[in-house]
């Protein structure tokens, strides 16, 4: 049920994206998606915590170090606020990345951090269909 919510929430967002042409609203829905993948891999690693310490504490440190992995990899795109190529590039990257080890460690705890690498990826598709911000020399 949870899944499945959370699957109509990003379909919502994609469509709202899509929908955002430019400008200001697609600022402020690049840095509400942004901000939704950070969030939601804070949320795995909680999801992860809490999995751990029921199985046994022993494992906590080298598993959390672990699980850290999709935080530092959301957190990074998070962190690019201007739009230039090579952010767009750092994005898709992070979001490849990120795709890649949920479906490596999807039957252990990549599960928890799928809904993070659905967003990442649409982070990454917001970004490479804008065109970049140009400054002004």
């Amino acid at each position: 049920m949870v899944g499945i919510v959370l699957l109509a929430l990003l379909a919502a967002a994609v469509i709202v994206g899509l929908m955002a042409g430019g400008g200001d609203a697609a600022d402020r829905f690049d840095t509400w998606t942004a901000r939704t993948a950070l969030g939601l891999a804070l949320l795995g690693e909680v999801g992860v915590a809490v999995l751990v310490t029921s199985l046994g504490p022993d494992d906590l440190p080298v598993l959390l170090a672990f699980a850290a992995v999709p935080l530092v990899l959301t957190a990074v795109p998070f962190a690019l606020r201007a739009l230039t190529l090579v952010s767009r590039l750092v994005t898709a990257v992070c979001a490849l990345l990120l795709a890649v080890y949920v479906g490596i460690t999807g039957l252990s705890i990549g599960l928890f951090f799928a809904p993070a690498a659905l967003a990442l990826v649409q982070l990454a598709a917001l970004r490479a269909r804008r065109q970049p911000d140009r400054t002004v020399a």
